[in-house]
């Protein structure tokens, strides 16, 4: 056979497979002809209605059917349903807007009344809130005890103990507003002089709690007990005070018990407000809300004492040494971790400050002693959830290093010593991506493969994924990371094909990924008659999807849940347009019956109708967040069926109106920035990140400032970006200017506005003409890299689920600008 007959024959069987691939393609797809109106499993009628969606599997022994409630903004006039919401949200002056409104609807006598009665009592206008909410109260049905409660409140206020006390016990301790209403009953009773029946109130509701509800309930307490007077009351009452004190820093009742505490130093010995424990406990509660600076200046002048002090002394070195590291004052944070490794013993925080002296000598550039410390912790504590994550840190240390033997000695010793370590799978992909990066495709492939058969996707969906994407390039270009994407190889046809028929596969199979996006790109590149047909079966699919309706109206939940009071109080608030409210009612019911069972053994039908709910009433974090993290374990690989219906609700069209117009005109697709908002915030408005970014889009107040100053947007302060339509605009701004900056390439763009432009530039002028996915791959910084990944996924499943295009995004296979 001369090599033009072999050619040929090899042309002739790459065709060959080529048809099979497409009829096998075709024969599984609906036909191309089909039209919305004949979806799958229909009679094929023309007008055949489609298909309601299935129910998640795992469902408990009691279900029950719940409809899903009108759209909300039906219910009220505009008017009144816009002063609702502004009332809901803290505004004052909505009461002039709602008293001016004309009522509509049902919304009439005592429901209007209760209304009223509400946003008075948000505005504080005492006695026209008493009015309408003693008139509304044998009316209030489901929100009797938020009801009572407020009249209490707004009595008492208004210097009325003695009402308030009557309005406060028609709350029973068990009933929703039942810790509030009792710390009411006591403040009531401690201005009519009576401290045994505010501690009687106190301690009947404490019977039915089991413990305090925060810190106005103890301060409460710590209050009634003092004026009480009886044997070991002021003793009590300091505890209290000073657990207040200690545990709630940041909280307004701190300082009123400082000065109950200041009024009891005569009465109690005990320790004070200085007394080292409670330094330590106070600070350990700042470094919980991220108030480092607060940290500092407690604990940084006791560092001797805290190194003699046992068990309280760790706790305060492990408190110092976390707010130095998040401050990044990795220098000043070394000695505290060296102190509290010899302080701590062997306990969970001798782990904890072992692992972090690590992370600090490494940040700080001792990378030999980094990698000591590590691999002393691992030694020390063989059997700690931290000693597999030790190993790992010390291979990567290693290889930072330039010891690759010793990097991949230790990855092998943590794959084969830790079996049901969380960080064996991550050990795994780094000992394949080590090796492929430096051109040894032989030894990468197998524990590629090996990862795509121990980790499949319902253990660890990106892992997977992962590992079968690169184990279907590696075998197709072999040539390493830092390949441009060369139309001629040295590769054999056969084998490059079934590297192409692989990543067919893997974009049919798993549309709603990054990795699947990106196999669809290089097969477009190089087999485009494969990626028709892979397009074909997905646009028939997505077809069906909009056939289907955004959501069902009816929904399969838990017995239990749907009995929930809460509930039927979310509706009722809704009937009245507070939907914070509401959706804070839906969010805790939900709350409870994830906690009642484990996020795991929680049913999608329940979580899917309280995030429709959720959605219904504008909470767009609330409706997405609990799915979200269900879905991590069971995220749905095609949008058919309820993995349809699941995929929308965690993936919603949040803030549409003021992102279109922040990003009208822009150069970059819509949906990208819907996807980076949604990994950004999650969808919280308010947010501030633990580095001090803001918002829907997340921006540091100096970005923000520039960027606003180039549009001559005013921005008068931090408040401002927590508004959507004022962050939105901005962050849409600055992401066009790195997408101007950055060649018009999305991920590139992605990445800048994670780790900034600088850096983006500097990693293209190392890896000059590299193709994207390698790239990507090679981001030195993990956050960023994870960021770029989660991003580029959520723009791919938002196209695919809404945009008006093909099934998968324009992802681009250079670096090099377009």
């Amino acid at each position: 056979m001369d090599a033009r007959s072999g050619t040929a024959d090899g042309r002739a069987r790459v065709a060959a497979w080529i048809c099979a691939v497409l009829t096998l393609l075709a024969a599984c797809a609906p036909s191309a002809t089909a039209g919305p109106e004949t979806p799958a499993g229909s009679s094929g009628q023309p007008n055949s209605p489609p298909p309601l969606p299935d129910w998640p599997p795992g469902a408990p022994a009691t279900l029950t059917t719940l409809p899903s409630p009108p759209p909300l903004q039906s219910r009220l006039p505009p008017e009144i349903a816009d002063a609702a919401r502004r009332c809901d949200g803290g505004d004052a002056a909505a009461i002039d807007s709602l008293l001016r409104a004309r009522p509509g609807g049902d919304l009439t006598g005592p429901r209007l009344a209760l209304l009223k009665g509400i946003c008075a009592h948000a505005a504080g206008r005492r006695a026209d809130a008493v009015t309408d909410l003693a008139s509304a109260l044998p009316d209030a049905g489901p929100l009797r005890s938020a009801v009572a409660w407020t009249l209490g409140d707004a009595l008492l206020e208004a210097g009325n103990p003695e009402e308030a006390v009557r309005a406060f016990e028609k709350v029973g301790p068990s009933a929703p507003y039942g810790a509030l209403a009792a710390v009411g009953l006591a403040e009531a009773q401690l201005l009519l002089g009576r401290p045994d029946r505010a501690v009687a109130a106190l301690e009947a509701w404490r019977a039915v709690a089991g413990e305090p509800s925060g810190p106005r309930e103890i301060l409460a307490r710590a209050k009634a007990l003092s004026a009480r007077g009886s044997p070991g009351d002021s003793r009590s009452a300091w505890e209290a005070a000073l657990d207040v004190w200690t545990r709630f820093p940041i909280h307004g009742e701190a300082r009123e018990a400082g000065d109950l505490l200041d009024a009891l130093a005569g009465k109690v010995d005990g320790p004070g407000r200085d007394d080292l424990a409670v330094r330590v406990g106070r600070a350990e509660a700042f470094g919980a809300a991220l108030r480092n600076d607060d940290v500092v200046a407690l604990l940084s002048s006791r560092v001797q004492a805290l190194k003699a002090a046992g068990e309280v002394g760790c706790r305060g070195l492990y408190a110092l040494g976390r707010a130095l590291q998040r401050e990044r004052k990795y220098g000043e944070a070394l000695p505290v971790w060296e102190s509290a490794v010899g302080t701590c013993g062997d306990g969970d925080l001798a782990v904890r400050s072992t692992y972090l002296l690590a992370q600090a000598r490494w940040r700080s550039g001792d990378k030999a002693g980094a990698r000591r410390a590590y691999l002393d912790l691992a030694a020390r504590f063989p059997d700690h959830s931290y000693a597999d994550d030790a190993v790992l840190f010390a291979a990567a240390v290693a290889d930072d290093s330039g010891d690759h033997e010793g990097a991949e000695a230790e990855l092998l010793r943590l794959v084969e010593g830790f079996p049901d370590g969380d960080m064996r799978g991550p050990a795994m992909w780094d000992l394949a991506w080590n090796r492929y990066r430096r051109g040894d495709v032989a030894g990468a492939v197998p524990m590629l493969d090996r990862i795509v058969a121990e980790y499949p996707l319902e253990r660890d969906r990106d892992l997977s994924l992962r590992a079968r994407y690169w184990a279907a390039r590696a075998r197709g270009w072999p040539e390493g990371v830092g390949w441009t994407l060369p139309e001629g190889t040295s590769v054999a046809t056969a084998e490059r094909d079934a590297s192409l028929g692989a990543l067919a596969a893997i974009a049919r199979d798993a549309p709603l990924s990054y990795y699947g996006a990106m196999a669809y790109a290089l097969v477009q590149r190089h087999r485009p008659e494969l990626a028709r047909a892979v397009e074909l079966e997905l646009d028939a699919e997505r077809r069906r999807l909009r056939a289907l309706g955004a959501l069902p109206d009816e929904w399969r939940v838990e017995a239990a849940f749907a009995q929930d009071p809460r509930l039927e109080a979310a509706d009722a608030w809704a009937g009245l347009g507070l939907t914070e409210r509401a959706a804070r009612a839906v969010r805790q019911a939900a709350d409870d019956r994830v906690a009642a069972s484990g996020l795991d053994g929680a049913w999608g039908g329940t979580l899917m109708y309280a995030a429709a709910r959720l959605e219904d009433l504008g909470d767009w974090h609330g409706s997405h967040h609990t799915l979200r993290l269900w879905l991590k374990r069971r995220h749905p690989e095609r949008a058919t069926g309820w993995g349809a219906t699941a995929l929308r609700l965690a993936y919603p069209r949040a803030y549409a109106e003021p992102l279109a117009v922040a990003t009208e005109g822009a150069a970059f697709p819509p949906l990208v920035f819907q996807g980076l908002v949604r990994e950004e915030s999650a969808f919280q408005p308010r947010v501030i990140s633990w580095a001090g970014a803001i918002g829907l889009s997340q921006l540091m107040w100096p970005t923000a400032q520039a960027t606003a100053k180039r549009l001559g947007l005013p921005l008068a302060s931090r408040e401002a970006l927590k508004r959507p339509e004022v962050n939105l605009k901005v962050g849409a701004a600055y992401f066009q200017s790195l997408h101007d900056e950055l060649g018009g390439l999305v991920p590139l763009c992605v990445a800048g506005y994670n780790a900034g432009g600088g850096a983006v530039r500097r990693w293209m002028r190392e890896r000059p003409g590299w193709a994207m996915d390698a790239f990507v791959e090679e981001i030195p910084y993990d956050q960023t890299r994870e960021y770029v990944e989660r991003v580029l996924g959520s723009w791919q499943t938002y196209s695919y689920l809404y945009g008006p295009d093909g099934p998968f995004v324009p992802l681009p296979l250079s670096t090099a600008p377009l």
